[in-house]
This record gives C-alpha cells, sequence and structure tokens, in this order.
C-alpha cells in the first residue's frame, strides 16, 4: 500500500508492506501530529539506528 504524506508543504510518497501493524497505523489515518512530535521523529530519522536512544 501506498501513502502520501505532506510536511511543510512538501509531498511524498511511501510504502508500506502489509503487516498488523500497519494495518494497525492505517486505521489511525488521517493523522496530524504536533509540530514538536514531527520534528522529534525527523531528528530521530536522521540518527545512524545503532545510537537510537529511548528518547525517540
Amino acid at each position: 500500500m501506498k501513502i502520501r504524506m505532506t510536511i511543510n508543504g512538501k509531498s511524498m510518497t511511501a510504502t508500506l508492506t502489509d503487516s498488523p501493524t500497519t494495518r494497525d497505523f492505517i486505521a489511525l489515518l488521517p493523522l496530524t501530529p504536533v509540530t514538536s512530535h514531527a520534528e522529534a521523529i525527523s531528528r530521530c530519522s536522521l540518527r545512524d539506528a545503532s545510537s537510537l536512544s529511548d528518547s525517540c
């Protein structure tokens, strides 16, 4: 399944694999996170996976 996300006016497409977690996520859509949450996600996604902490 493909979804389109728009962040700060920029659109992107993401491909989701079929799984129970994906279906749970899709059930939440449409989703509009608060800015501080989106910023935290962005900071965490830019880090190397081996350095992720519980704060992400």
